[in-house]
Formats: structure tokens, sequence, C-alpha cells
């Protein structure tokens, strides 16, 4: 599985895997502080100064990421939570994907299919060469980022993933979700969006057990 590959046309610069109703576009917006998974058990703490696409009225769909842009769309899209055509694949951006940790994920020694056991399994298939490393620095859920560098002419992406588990009595070896998150910008604009990129990830928890707090109260962006 070609995960950036996977995650662009998932996400198609919208966070959401299906759109079977909408009544026209919304206005683009400024992003809530806070942003909480429906049924992922995840919160992120997000940076001042960035812009979403809201949900149109009447939309239904499939809850599995959104998309955040550093600069201000012009136009959002009728069919989901995403800049319009002309704009929603050249805007920097960070997005967001998260899912469970399906079965048939990594095929081992006899063609058994098994889910991501470790964060190298996640990123092994995106992070092979002419993929440079992350910078330093980086965490995700409170642990040292995996992921890689992409440059390819003036644009830049920068991938990071993790496995983790909503289930906090799950085996070690054994999550049950995982989670991308991936920045596309400009070689011009990638110092100053890397930074916005850090205090995202730095604010990302996985809000679950008796020793965290609670979920921020989900509300659809």
């Amino acid at each position: 599985m070609q995960v950036i590959g996977f995650l662009l046309h998932r996400l198609a610069a919208s966070g959401v895997l299906l759109s079977l109703v909408s009544a026209g576009p919304p206005d683009p917006a400024s992003t809530p502080g806070t942003f909480t998974t429906d049924n992922y058990n995840l919160s992120a703490r997000i940076p001042a100064r960035l812009f979403h696409c809201p949900y149109p009225e009447g939309w239904v769909g499939s809850d599995h990421g959104i998309s955040i842009y550093l600069v201000k769309p012009k136009a959002c899209s009728p069919d989901g939570p995403a800049a319009a055509d002309a704009e929603a694949a050249r805007l920097p951006r960070i997005q967001l994907f998260y899912a469970y940790n399906n079965a048939d994920s990594v095929t081992g020694p006899g063609d058994e299919a098994r889910p991501f056991r470790t964060n190298a399994e996640l990123v092994a298939n995106d992070c092979r060469p002419p993929a440079s490393r992350l910078p330093g620095g980086l965490t995700l859920l409170g642990l040292p980022a995996a992921g890689c560098v992409h440059r390819h002419g003036t644009a830049v992406s920068v991938f990071t993933a993790t496995v983790y588990s909503q289930d906090p009595g799950s085996a070690p070896d054994e999550p049950d979700s995982y989670l991308f998150v991936s920045l596309e910008t400009t070689s011009r604009r990638y110092l100053g969006d890397l930074k916005t990129l850090r205090a995202l990830v730095a604010g990302m928890r996985v809000c679950i057990g008796s020793d965290q707090p609670p979920c921020p109260p989900f509300i659809q962006w």
C-alpha cells in the first residue's frame, strides 16, 4: 500500500471517504482551537490562523480525517469539506487520516495477512529512497514520529504516522488503529509550515483510559 498516494486519493484534500448528500458549498472558515474524532479517540490542539472548509449542509459520509489549510481557500467544494477542485491539490495544507488497523494490512510469511504491528511497518512502503529522514524533534501521540520527507521540484511533503490503540487494555503488539499526519507545502514555505506541523502533532493525544483527560466533545467542523 502506497500510504501517501492512498492518503491523498482517499482524502482528495477533504479528509472524508464518502459524500452522499450536499446542499451547496459553505464559505471557508478559521479552524476551531481543538479537533476531536467522532469514534477514533483522538484529540488535537489546532494552532491559530489556519483554515478549513466546513461540512456542507446535509452532508452524509464517513469520518476518516480532515484537511487543514495554511492559506485560506478562495472557495469550498459542494461535495464535501474540501477546497474547490481548482485549489484543493495546490494549497499548503496539513492532512489527518485515521483508520482501524485491519487484519489485511501486512502480508507476512506464507501470505498470511495481519495488521501493522510497528510504526516501521506502517511507513515502510512510503519512506523508501529517495525519501529523506524527518527533521528532529517531531513527536506524534507523545513519541518520536516515524516518517520521512519527499521533495519533488519545489513541492515538499512531510509524512508522519503511528499505530495506536483505542482500547487501553489491548496487547502492545496489537494496535487497533493508525494515524497519518502529512504536510504538503513548498520549499519556500517549508520552514515556517514545519513549525505549524510541529505544534499540531505535539498537541495530539489519545484521549482514553483512566489516566487520561477525556476527549473534548465532538463538534463536526
